[in-house]
């Protein structure tokens, strides 16, 4: 898919700009406007963890599996470009579960890696909006409230209920 507006892949903070992504069961591989970007080919087959995104960001977050996880993330200014992109990873990736975030998708992304790279894996779930949810200050994480137990069941940050 070629992109209509500017699309932005960032790795370890370095922002480079897609001009193209092809997408299959196998690989993701982004490409700028001369060749493919510098670690544009990410392997879909074994090496992702997970793959998060926000609406309210327009962002896709790709966290790669094994001790040197790492997060990757795919930002688009176009709406439709963003929609498009989220709508070929779900159509050509179906081995990979993907999950909706809220605004707090990056330090949940980069969260995620941290454990990866100790050895802990983690389930990923789906952020909730209800109104009998917290979200983590910490980590983004939506809780389910509890008085019981006000702590983050992700990070065991204290939450607070509002």
């Amino acid at each position: 898919m070629n992109f209509n507006q500017r699309c932005v892949y960032i790795r370890d903070k370095k922002p480079q700009i897609v001009s193209e992504a092809m997408i299959s069961p196998r690989a993701i591989i982004l490409k700028g406007p001369k060749s493919v970007l510098d670690h544009g080919v990410i392997n879909v087959a074994d090496g992702i963890y997970a793959c998060m995104y926000s609406d309210d960001i327009r962002y896709i977050s790709i966290v790669t599996a094994g001790s040197d996880s790492r997060v990757l993330t795919l930002y688009c200014d176009a709406q439709s470009d963003y929609e498009s992109l989220l709508d070929t990873i779900r159509s050509s990736c179906s081995s990979l579960t993907i999950s909706s975030q809220n605004n707090k998708l990056n330090s949940y992304a980069n969260s995620v890696a941290e454990k990866l790279r100790i050895g802990v894996e983690l389930r990923i779930v789906d952020a909730k909006d209800d109104d009998d949810s917290v979200i983590c200050p910490g980590c983004g994480v939506a809780n389910d409230w509890n008085p019981n137990m006000p702590y983050c069941m992700e990070c065991g940050a204290a939450l607070n209920h509002e």
